[in-house]
């Protein structure tokens, strides 16, 4: 959330966030909780026109709008978050 709300509304100092989904599509297809992702965001991004809801979803859609330092802490071994 802290990425997407830096995206999303300026103002912020600066932004930290741990564990961050900041792409829902890779994040159905790398990790391992994508039956509840589809759930949660109107099923597979491959199907029909889902992929725009993933696209609309993601922070990094609106990367290019963060103005603050941000700092996005991560782990490429963390089956659950990618």
């Amino acid at each position: 959330m802290t990425v997407w709300l830096a995206g999303h509304y300026g103002g912020w100092k600066a932004a930290m966030a741990g564990a961050a989904v900041t792409d829902w599509v890779d994040q159905y297809d790398l990790g391992d909780g994508n039956v509840n992702v589809a759930n949660a965001i109107g099923g597979s991004p491959w199907v029909g026109d889902n992929m725009k809801g993933y696209i609309a979803q993601s922070p990094i859609t609106n990367a290019n709008k963060i103005t603050a330092p941000t700092l996005i802490l991560a782990n490429t071994q963390d089956p659950r978050v990618r």
